[in-house]
């Protein structure tokens, strides 16, 4: 049995990694992490690569696919784990939020509220 061609992984893989290092601020793959996934030779082909053809590289619309799919991702990972956390996180007695009364359709009042008060 042999393994699947990894190539096209492999692409994607620098192709997020020239985004990381090479992009402006605005334009920049939040992926720090890939870089250890890659190999020394393909870091430096990948830096050569992003300095000389960065807009050979731009002009292919998958570039731009790649850096908006990682942003989605990230965002959605990120909500998860926040919705998780606030899942867990334990509330404190009295932090509920309070409504304040009001006269509900056919109660009758008990004495109380704001009418006039007997002392």
């Amino acid at each position: 049995m042999s393994l699947p061609d990894s190539s096209y992984l492999v692409n994607v893989g620098q192709l997020r990694y020239i985004q990381s290092l090479c992009e402006p601020a605005h334009s920049r793959n939040p992926d720090a992490v890939v870089g250890a996934f890659l190999s020394l030779p393909q870091r430096l082909a990948c830096i050569v690569r992003g300095t000389l053809l960065r807009p050979r590289l731009r002009a292919n619309p998958f570039y731009h696919y790649v850096l908006a799919r990682t942003r989605y991702y990230d965002a959605l990972f990120l909500q998860a784990v926040n919705d998780s956390v606030a899942c867990n996180r334990p509330t404190t007695p009295g932090s509920t939020p309070s409504t304040p009364t009001s006269e509900q359709f056919g109660a009758a009042s008990a004495g109380g509220g704001s009418g006039n008060r007997q002392r």
